[in-house]
Order: structure tokens, then sequence, then C-alpha cells
């Protein structure tokens, strides 16, 4: 909370022993590669609500034992291709919530080798908040680990196929709050279908629910899918969901009835405890 406009690599050298570095709301705009390079020890840095438009490939190496990366509200509109690669072996977090952020390309959190699993250790992953219109197939490549994944509030509109295929961990899926109009065909394919066990889908777009929708995700426990514009789900919509589901919202839509004259929506999920209408 002051009033810095630039750090670089000698501004830390000599301090080894330092575990946490607040760079919060001040006037930073740019953190070159090398600048924390001296802080062997750092476990936390967060810069926070600066003026940081661009983080550049390696702006965070040679931080062996860094946890947490905080880069919220800092108008960011694009990172770089190895941002977040070189030893970063002990990463569980990184905060990019509250950003400018239109569009995540491939190898987003990639390492620059491609033939290694980059970052592996990261748990949790904050996107919200953003201005996010398209995710790369391949953005989330190398996130194996990743147990929660936060894109609420943002601008996507479409979810298309195989985007989250590369999160086998995956746990919990925050898309809510978007302009949601549709899901493609394949959509949660690959690793996340047999991890994912929340997904909040409400406050979107979506008119209805098809089939294909949901079909990959056996293990989903709890299905948000409230406040949308929904007027008709398809009757085997939840089917693939039957053993697993135990918390469904359809709540604040414009649905007349749940099913027509030969089955209702809800009638294989036999594991099913709360239902909101």
């Amino acid at each position: 909370d002051n009033q810095v406009k630039s750090v670089d690599y000698q501004t830390f050298c000599g301090l080894a022993k330092v575990t946490r570095i607040e760079l919060k709301s001040n006037r930073l705009v740019e953190i070159t590669p090398g600048t924390f390079r001296d802080l062997t020890a750092l476990i936390t840095l967060s810069l926070g609500s600066n003026r940081i438009h661009i983080v550049h490939s390696n702006a965070f190496s040679s931080l062996p034992g860094l946890t947490t990366i905080d880069l919220q509200k800092l108008a960011l509109r694009e990172i770089r291709p190895g941002a977040f690669c070189c030893r970063l072996d002990r990463l569980v977090q990184v905060l990019l919530a509250g950003n400018f952020l239109q569009s995540l390309p491939a190898f987003t959190f990639a390492s620059n080798n491609l033939m290694t699993s980059s970052n592996s250790s990261l748990k949790r992953l904050d996107l919200s908040a953003n201005k996010l219109e398209s995710i790369d197939l391949n953005a989330f490549w190398g996130l194996s680990n990743l147990t929660m994944l936060h894109l609420g509030f943002n601008s996507l509109r479409v979810l298309s196929t195989g985007r989250f295929a590369h999160l086998s961990s995956l746990l919990r899926l925050e898309l809510h709050s978007n302009q949601m109009e549709h899901i493609k065909p394949g959509a949660f394919r690959g690793g996340v279908a047999q991890s994912l066990q929340t997904l909040d889908l409400s406050r979107n777009q979506l008119q209805f629910v098809k089939r294909h929708y949901f079909a990959e995700l056996e293990k989903l426990e709890r299905l948000y899918l409230s406040d949308n514009h929904m007027s008709s789900i398809e009757p085997s919509a939840f089917d693939s969901l039957g053993k697993s589901l135990t918390e469904l919202d359809l709540s604040q839509n414009c649905l007349f009835q749940i099913g027509d004259t030969r089955r209702h929506i809800v009638q294989n999920l036999s594991s099913l405890v709360s239902l909101n209408l």
C-alpha cells in the first residue's frame, strides 16, 4: 500500500531467508524475468492491485519453494508462454481474478519443455471476473493435479469440446455467471470425466439441457443450473448421473414440467438427496 513503481533483481538481492513478499496496491507496471531470483525461500508472492498488463515468460523463475502467487486486480491482458515455469515445483495456487484476460492460449500454464509435466503440483487456479471469451483446447495442459478451477464471472458463450480433458484430478469447476448458451458434445470428455464432483453452471443463458451435456460425468455429485433461461430438458439428460448425483438445482428457470407423459427427468437419479425446483 505505497507508491512503488518498479522493482528488479537488485531490490531483493541477499534476501535468501524471506518467505513472504507483499507488494499489493502499489503502482507496479511490469515484472521482468529474474526479479525474484534471489528469493529462494519465498513461499507467498502477492502482487495484487497494481498496474501490470503483461506477465512475461520466466517472470517467476528459480523460486523452488513458492506455493502461492497472487496476481488479482492487475488489469492483466496477457500471460506470455512460460510465465509459470522454471522450478515452480511446489506451486499450489495461482490467483488471477479480476483482470482483463480475454482468452487463454494453448499451454498458458505449461513449461517451455512440453515433453515434461508442468506445474503438476498446482491445486487451485482462479480466473474468475476476467473478460474470457475463449479457451484453447490445450490451455490447461500440464495441470494434472488441479482440483479447483474458477471461471465464474467471465464472458464464455459456448463450452467447446475437450477444454478440460487434461484436468484428470479436477473436483470442482465453477462456470457460473457467464453468458453460456450451449455446451458442445464432449465438453467434459477426457480425464475430467472421471474426477469432477461439483459443476456450477448457474446464472448463465442456457435455454435447454440436451442428453449429451453431462453424458461423460459419471462421478458428478452436485450440479447447479439455477437462474438460466431453461424451458426444456430432455428426459434422459441426467441418466448418466443416476448413481452419483446427490444434489440438483434447477430453480429460477422457465420450466413448466420436469418431463413428459412417459417419464420425468429425475426418474433414474437413485442417489439424489437434494432437488431444488
